[in-house]
C-alpha cells in the first residue's frame, strides 16, 4: 500500500501511528513538459528563499486598534447572534479595528484575545492553493499538468491540477465514501484519502472540466500532491516556507485531540436548542488541505501583508488565483482557493465552517482592504453575516 508520511502537527509532536516511509523516485518530466520561465520569473525565483518577514510594524501596540463603529457591530452580533471571536479590519496596510469578544473556553471563562487560535476550516484552502502556486513559481508544475504526471497511480487520466484548484474534477466526496466504513476511533489522513481514490477508483460524478462542484476532496488531493513533489509533509512545506519566515508563530496544522494541548487554543461551540455545546472531534479532523489549519487574526494579517507586498508569490501568479475559472452560483465564481463576486474585480474571499467554528478571510486587492473574522460559535439559526464588516468598511450602510 502506497503511503505518504504524515506529521500531524508541524511543531514537533510525534506521528500518530506508523513510521516514516521513504518516497520512491519520481518520474522525470520530459523537456517539453517543463514550463519555461520568463526573465521576470527567473529573477523572482531567485528571491524565493527566504521569504522576508516584515513584522516590525506588527507589535502589540499596533495590533490593538479600536474603532467604535466596528466595535458596535461586534457587540450587536454578541447580543443578537451569540457571537464569540475575533475581528481584524485593515485598509491600505493599516489596521482600522481589531477586537476580541466572548470566551475562548466558556467552561473556564477564558477570555478571548487577539492571539486566540481558531480552526480555520475551509479558509485553509487559501493556503493549500498558495502552496501549489509556489510550486508553479518554482517551475515544478504547470496548472494544466495531468495529476498522473506527478502521482503515477492516479486513476483519472484527464484530471489536471487546475481542475482540482477550481473544483471541476468530478471527484466523489471522500467523507461520504468513508462515513460508514472508517473506524471513527482513529483519525483519517490525506494519505488515506489518496489511497481511497487510487485503490478503490470510485466513479467520477462528471468528466473533469465540464461542471463545478465545491468539494473538499479536491484540496485534500492537492495537499498530497505537494508532498509528492517536495518529499516532505505538506504541513512542513508550508511551515518552513511560509509560516516560520513570516513570523506566524501561532499557525499550525493539527487534529482535534492535539489542538486541546496547544496554548491559546479555543473551543468550538454549536448552538443546540437554547444551549451552546462544545463540538466533538471527528475522524476527519486528521485530513488536511481542505481544513485543519489553525491560526489567529494576527498571523493571518501577517500573511495578508506578505501576499499584498509580493513576498510569497510572484504577483502575476497571485493575480491568476483571482481570475474566475468556474461559475459557482449567480454572480459568483471560483479561482484558485478563492471565491469571487463577478462584478467586483480584485475581490477574493473564503469562508469556513467546521465543528463549532465559523471563519472568514476577505481580501480586496485593488483597494488593499482586508477583513478577518474568526468565531468559535456556530449558530445555524442566526449565522453572522461576515459581509457586514466589509460593507461597514466601505460605508455601505
Amino acid at each position: 500500500m502506497r503511503r505518504i508520511a504524515i506529521i500531524m502537527c508541524v511543531v514537533g509532536l510525534p506521528l500518530l501511528g506508523g513510521t516514516f516511509i521513504a518516497f520512491p523516485s519520481l518520474p522525470e518530466k520530459s523537456a517539453s513538459s517543463i514550463r519555461q520561465a520568463s526573465h521576470e520569473e527567473q529573477i523572482f525565483s531567485q528571491q524565493l528563499f527566504p521569504i522576508q518577514p516584515d513584522t516590525a510594524s506588527l507589535t502589540p501596540d499596533t495590533w490593538e486598534v479600536f474603532n467604535p463603529e466596528f466595535d458596535k457591530l461586534a457587540r450587536k452580533w454578541q447580543r443578537e447572534r451569540g457571537f464569540s471571536g475575533t475581528i481584524l479590519v485593515a485598509k491600505g496596510g493599516e489596521i482600522v479595528h481589531s477586537g476580541a469578544y466572548g470566551y475562548a473556553n466558556a467552561a473556564t471563562r477564558d477570555t478571548m484575545t487577539l492571539e486566540s487560535v481558531f480552526q480555520l476550516a475551509s479558509v485553509t484552502k487559501m493556503f493549500t492553493a498558495t502552496a501549489i502556486m509556489m510550486l508553479y513559481d518554482e517551475h515544478r508544475i504547470d496548472f494544466d499538468d495531468p495529476i498522473q504526471l506527478h502521482i503515477p497511480n492516479w486513476p483519472y487520466e484527464k484530471m489536471t491540477i487546475r481542475h482540482l484548484l477550481s473544483h471541476q474534477s468530478g471527484l466523489p466526496r471522500y467523507d461520504g465514501l468513508t462515513r460508514n466504513v472508517w473506524d471513527a476511533r482513529s483519525f483519517m489522513s490525506y494519505a488515506d484519502v489518496l489511497d481511497l481514490y487510487t485503490q478503490k477508483k470510485p466513479r467520477l460524478f462528471f468528466q473533469p472540466g465540464t461542471e463545478f462542484d465545491y468539494n473538499n476532496s479536491n484540496y485534500v488531493i492537492l495537499s498530497a500532491l505537494v508532498e509528492y513533489l517536495v518529499h516532505v509533509p505538506f504541513e512542513e512545506y508550508l511551515n518552513s516556507r511560509v509560516f516560520r519566515p513570516l513570523g506566524m508563530t501561532n499557525t499550525y496544522f493539527c487534529n482535534h485531540s492535539e489542538r486541546l494541548e496547544k496554548p491559546l487554543h479555543t473551543i468550538g461551540y454549536r448552538k443546540s436548542g437554547y444551549r451552546w455545546k462544545a463540538a466533538e472531534g471527528d475522524y476527519l479532523d486528521g485530513v488536511f488541505g481542505d481544513k485543519g489549519l489553525h491560526s489567529n487574526v494576527i498571523d493571518l494579517y501577517k500573511f495578508d501583508r506578505a501576499m499584498t507586498e509580493g513576498r510569497v508569490l510572484n504577483p502575476g501568479t497571485q493575480s491568476m488565483a483571482y481570475e474566475p475559472i468556474a461559475k459557482s452560483g449567480e454572480g459568483r465564481s471560483y479561482g484558485f482557493g478563492v471565491r469571487m463576486k463577478e462584478h467586483w474585480l480584485g475581490l477574493g474571499y473564503h469562508f469556513g465552517w467546521w465543528r463549532g467554528y465559523r471563519t472568514a478571510f476577505i481580501r480586496d486587492l485593488q483597494a488593499d482592504q482586508t477583513v478577518i473574522v474568526l468565531s468559535n460559535r456556530d449558530n445555524p439559526d442566526k449565522t453572522v453575516n461576515f459581509w457586514d464588516v466589509f460593507y461597514l468598511l466601505n460605508d455601505w450602510r
